[in-house]
């Protein structure tokens, strides 16, 4: 299969609603080592970055849902490239997707609502990266408005800027579900965590969808949707929240695979 057939695991899509223009990159970062990173990776599709993602094990990749949403189909186009900050570089460790799984109940139309899906790959993933899957947040985990956080990805700079050649960081404070939606005018779900600073101008935009809020290195939320211009005061960048959604990450995983997996940390 020629490299116009595959699609990076790298999780940010730009997307827009009728009254909001949702856009998730980092804006006003700084460049990342994979070492920083290790669980990263880039979401493709038909050889283009469309979003981040993140190595939950061997064979599965978290992402966004809408990231994937109407293309489900089209799989054979999908791939993640793992194991390098750079996005394009000459010899890319290229997986491809065998099956897709979005939350049956996202629902784009509704604020984004499950806004998560998985992605199980080919053939499992060989990374000589010591401890290179990700950490993700215990099943109803909390954390209060002002945690520090952090925030990769390779989406882009700037509303109609371009996307970077090199991972990015930037970082932020978390946002409650319930302090975010005051900010955001009723829109933000109880399943959602929101991740930002005092003033804005300092988070997620196109290309960053799918991609890690991260506290103490243990990932809380999956990028989905922004207020564009991207990072525009006083609207926190929205996520999934992973603490939500452990249970259905496990049964996902579980049931496609006949065994049982340890994710939380």
């Amino acid at each position: 299969m020629g490299l116009k057939n595959i699609i990076f695991v790298l999780c940010a899509f730009v997307v827009y609603a009728e009254a909001t223009e949702i856009a998730p990159f980092v804006v006003n970062g700084t460049d990342a080592t994979i070492e920083e990173f290790p669980f990263l990776a880039s979401l493709r599709y038909n050889n283009s970055h469309t979003c981040g993602c993140t190595l939950v094990n061997e064979v599965w990749v978290l992402t966004a849902a809408h990231c994937v949403a109407g293309r489900i189909s089209r799989t054979d186009l999908f791939s993640v490239h793992v194991a390098s900050t750079i996005l394009y570089p000459s010899n890319p460790n290229i997986v491809f997707a065998e099956t897709i799984y979005p939350h049956k109940q996202y629902n784009a139309s509704n604020s984004y609502i499950n806004d998560i899906a998985l992605i199980k790959l080919k053939e499992p993933l060989k990374i000589e990266i010591f401890d290179w899957k990700v950490k993700l947040a215990m099943k109803g985990a909390y954390y209060k408005t002002g945690t520090p956080a952090v925030l990769a990805g390779w989406g882009l700079n700037g509303t109609n800027a371009a996307i970077q050649t090199t991972l990015q960081k930037v970082d932020l404070q978390v946002y409650t579900a319930s302090d975010c939606d005051k900010l955001h005018n009723a829109t933000v779900h109880p399943s959602n965590i929101c991740g930002g600073v005092e003033g804005g101008w300092k988070g997620q935009c196109s290309g960053d969808s799918g991609g890690p809020l991260l506290v103490r290195g243990v990932q809380v939320g999956i990028v989905s949707w922004s207020v564009k211009p991207c990072t525009t005061p006083p609207y926190p960048g929205v996520y999934a929240s992973v603490a939500h959604f452990i249970d259905w990450i496990e049964e996902t995983i579980g049931f496609n695979m006949g065994l049982n997996v340890f994710l939380s940390a």
